[in-house]
């Protein structure tokens, strides 16, 4: 759905412009509120802690807010009471008009509109903190900052050298992708870790390729956004030249036959430096294997890299594999333990509770990789198999790990 645009002013005479904020290159946050609505007086404190968080309307996101019922002055005395520094649109301007033309229902609403005029986010709701929207706007690139600290205008950032990595079988979605990519630097920005998926082809082995790349972009991102990146992929990854010549480059690791680029990001990525670009209209593409056994080969030359991570890293990644192992066979355990398969009245409450335990997990499953492939642009995955997939990859992976460790190929 595409944005609709205005020119309205707000209560302290501000003339505001929604396109021409969009077409700066920020994000726009409208908070649909009325302030007679219980709700929105207890959610307004949060949406104003998460706008000083995001770094009151300097860097990537623009925030205000809309009322269909209240005039100018209750508008001022609203913000005083909760300390809204954004501007705030009523009816005195032309509130009540925009919010019929977004088709606004219910009180608040919270939406996000992206630079290019689409609504990627419909309504934020339950808003339980601040952190909520933060969180929320975080797959966008949209990051924490002071208020006091401004990115700067593109044309600043672009005088950076930025050396923006790639191999030859990628090819961008379109022209726009090194702007896309160099908008997400900031100030203390270093690195920039994108989304690197492969086309899309007909076949299983193609679905397997694509869900197994989804699911390491998983793992990657959500690091990086706890502050703790470890890695990003040589299709879509960017850093700064200054940054790859002070640390002498790929130097520590030229005996390794993949994973330059993991490597790198692993030895030169901190919380401080680090931004994630994750936009799906806006990305890099490559041909995927089209073998078993090549894609195979790739997979366990990729895994030669692992021992290079932080041992932090390892402990982390290493455990979530051992608890999905633990899982599956205990869960195997428990379906052929004898009395399993005792269908009698008095232990339909075994069956009840192993059941109800193996739907949440897969339901929650489901969920998290759903909202995760629409954020990333991911389609026709038939994630409904999300199960399958992984007791798949749980045995693919330990079975490759394995086989590495007992006779590494002194080839690739």
């Amino acid at each position: 759905t595409n944005a609709v645009d205005f020119t309205a002013t707000d209560c302290h005479g501000t003339e505001i412009n929604l396109f021409e904020i969009l077409d700066g290159g920020q994000y726009v946050l409208i908070d649909f509120f009325y302030t007679n609505c219980g709700p929105c007086n207890q959610a307004c404190p949060k949406v104003v802690e998460a706008y000083e968080l995001l770094g009151c309307n300097q860097n990537e996101i623009f925030f205000m807010e809309i009322t269909p019922s209240d005039n100018d002055q209750v508008c001022l005395n609203w913000c005083e009471q909760y300390g809204v520094e954004y501007p705030t649109i009523g009816t005195s301007s032309i509130g009540s008009q925009i919010c019929s033309d977004y088709g606004i229902e219910y009180y608040p609403t919270c939406i996000i509109i992206a630079p290019d005029h689409r609504i990627v986010v419909n309504d934020i709701w339950p808003i339980n903190d601040a952190m909520t929207i933060v969180n929320i706007a975080a797959p966008f690139g949209i990051q924490q900052h002071d208020c006091n600290t401004s990115g700067g205008a593109l044309v600043e950032i672009t005088d950076i050298s930025t050396t923006t990595s790639t191999v030859t079988d990628c090819i961008p979605q379109n022209d726009q992708w090194i702007k896309g990519m160099v908008s997400a630097y900031r100030k203390n920005t270093e690195v920039v870790i994108g989304y690197g998926p492969y086309f899309k082809r007909k076949g299983l082995l193609n679905k397997l390729i694509r869900f197994d790349t989804l699911y390491t972009a998983i793992q990657y991102l959500s690091m990086a956004l706890a502050n703790m990146p470890y890695m990003g992929v040589g299709r879509n990854l960017s850093y700064r030249k200054s940054t790859f010549f002070k640390n002498k480059g790929f130097t520590s690791h030229y005996n390794i036959p993949s994973g330059d680029d993991d490597i790198f990001i692993s030895q030169v990525a901190n919380k401080r430096n680090t931004r994630i670009f994750i936009d799906p209209s806006n990305r890099i593409e490559s041909e995927p294997k089209h073998t078993f056994g090549n894609w195979i080969r790739q997979k366990r030359r990729h895994y030669t890299t692992a021992n290079m991570y932080k041992p932090s890293v390892n402990a982390i990644l290493g455990t979530l594999l051992c608890s999905r192992l633990t899982y599956y066979f205990s869960l195997l355990l428990l379906i052929l333990l004898p009395h399993a398969f005792d269908v009698t009245g008095s232990n339909y409450l075994y069956l009840t509770i192993l059941g109800a335990f193996a739907i949440i997990h897969y339901a929650s499953m489901d969920i998290i990789y759903i909202k995760s492939a629409r954020q990333l642009g991911e389609t026709s995955l038939g994630l409904f198999f999300t199960p399958f997939y992984d007791i798949f990859f749980v045995l693919f992976t330990t079975i490759l790990g394995l086989r590495n460790c007992i006779s590494k190929p002194k080839s690739w």
